[in-house]
């Protein structure tokens, strides 16, 4: 049971959805993580201004704050995804120990 266990044989992971292919081809895909980033960066400006504007800061300010968010979280999302991803390692999710 759990991470210790000592099975033999793991119950293999289920694909990960990430691994398919696009079903709408090469050129959608691209467009479709501009959305995406878009839409995150919409939802954290909204929040944020939101946020703002209950806490009582002037309309301006929250306005301002509202789009500074937006363009931060864009940034980053951009940087994000020119990023590798983590190692794989073993079968059993763990890496070998140097002696």
């Amino acid at each position: 049971m759990g991470r210790h266990s000592a099975a033999a044989d793991p119950t293999p992971a289920s694909p990960d959805p990430g691994d398919a292919a696009p079903t709408g081809g090469p050129a959608r895909r691209p467009t479709r993580k501009l959305v995406e980033r878009f839409a995150l960066a919409a939802a954290a400006a909204g929040a944020t201004g939101a946020v703002l504007a209950w806490g009582g800061a002037a309309a301006g300010t929250s306005v301002l704050g509202a789009a500074g968010a937006g363009v931060v979280v864009l940034i980053a999302a951009q940087l994000a995804g020119t990023l590798p991803g983590p190692p794989r390692s073993g079968g059993d999710g763990h890496r070998e120990r140097e002696p």
